[in-house]
């Protein structure tokens, strides 16, 4: 995609670079796909993740990232009309990570390095599902699916019906 529509190519595919500078990001629950030369291989949850800089929808400069989900589901091996995707978020990691660095000086753990409970923040019934993988389908069938004729690409299709929300 094109610098001009919005798109930056990323650098890191396994976290989020969130820039001091630039405002934090909205976010929209998707599906995302790895495309092999045309040809959808694998789904995932995913987030189509934007920022607003001078009335400009960008989705994802500055951040220069693409975290991708640890767990990809292989097409050829599941039951796509099953399929449904949950998102849960857990808080923490910062403390937990400050107690370490002041555990590894003193040699003593703090109350904060504990994680808090995993949170459930969203749920896609799988009939939501089946319509953005009906989406992401026709997308790569019609003209701009030539974009992704050749190599390996991450294609995003956000979630029909839902909101954008803020970053954690």
């Amino acid at each position: 995609a094109a610098q001009e529509d919005g798109w930056v190519d990323p650098v890191s595919w396994g976290e989020l670079w969130l820039p001091e500078d630039l405002p934090q990001p909205t976010l929209k629950p998707a599906i995302a796909a790895i495309v092999r030369d045309g040809t959808v291989r694998y789904l995932m949850p995913g987030l189509e993740l934007s920022i607003e800089v001078n009335n400009k929808p960008w989705r994802n400069r500055g951040m220069c990232s693409f975290p991708l989900a640890a767990k990809w589901c292989d097409v050829a091996a599941c039951d796509l009309m099953n399929l449904r995707i949950d998102a849960y978020t857990q808080s923490g990691y910062r403390d937990a990570e400050k107690s370490i660095l002041e555990m590894k000086e003193d040699g003593t753990a703090g109350d904060e390095d504990v994680l808090s409970p995993w949170e459930k923040v969203w749920h896609a019934p799988k009939e939501s599902v089946q319509k953005t993988i009906t989406q992401l389908v026709m997308l790569l069938a019609e003209e701009e699916g030539l974009a992704v004729e050749k190599g390996f690409h991450v294609v995003v299709v956000p979630v029909e019906g839902e909101a954008l929300r803020e970053a954690p």
